[in-house]
């Protein structure tokens, strides 16, 4: 089955104080680990009655038994942005302009247009005592991400641009991507200007 047209490209923060790493393990434990709840666990998706029930899988060399995650089958970013600018994929996807089942990352929790989303996220968000949201992009991650979004309104020229904060009541990314993207130059088409109810 093809996929479906990418609609939106879905700026997150990693909400993180700034100036702490994240590694892709580290994303990928909170994401995927096991999310214990009431009748269970859940794990890649799946309800098991108990943590004994779970596989011997380990993400990032941690069993998932010592995990306490999201339980999800995917991570929820395509892409993260580091402290040093550089971006390391976290869930391949190809060149053109349709996201595959394969592709699929659920950035935008319960939302079923994830399958026309890609996400990025960059490390950071949160004020160095983790107190409150802060938009923390290093001087790199402003290069990188400009550029980031930039490449991929090329490669899809009617995409917009959002921030998480676009689709749920939440601080993230930590700064308005709608002033930002205008700021920038990208053209006003291509920027996502809605917000939730």
């Amino acid at each position: 089955m093809p996929g479906k047209k990418l609609q939106f490209l879905v700026i997150h923060c990693t909400a993180t104080p700034a100036g702490r790493n994240v590694s892709a393990d580290e994303i990928r434990q909170w994401h995927l680990g096991p999310r214990p709840e009431a009748d269970g666990v859940l794990y890649k998706g799946e309800k098991f009655s108990a943590l004994s029930g779970l596989p011997p899988d380990k993400i990032g060399g941690v069993s998932v038994y010592k995990l306490k995650g999201r339980g999800w089958r995917q991570v929820g970013y395509s892409d993260m942005i580091h402290l040093d600018g550089r971006i390391e994929n976290l869930v391949p996807y190809n060149a053109d302009a349709l996201v595959d089942a394969w592709e699929i990352t659920n950035g935008v929790m319960g939302r079923s247009n994830n399958s026309v989303m890609r996400h990025v996220v960059y490390v950071g968000g949160m004020a160095a005592d983790n107190s409150q949201p802060e938009d923390t992009r290093t001087p790199a991650q402003h290069v990188s991400l400009l550029a980031y979004v930039q490449q991929q309104i090329e490669r899809v020229p009617d995409l917009l641009v959002a921030g998480h904060n676009q689709f749920d009541k939440k601080a993230c990314p930590s700064f308005s991507v709608v002033q930002w993207a205008l700021g920038r130059g990208i053209p006003a088409k291509n920027i996502y200007d809605k917000w939730p109810k």
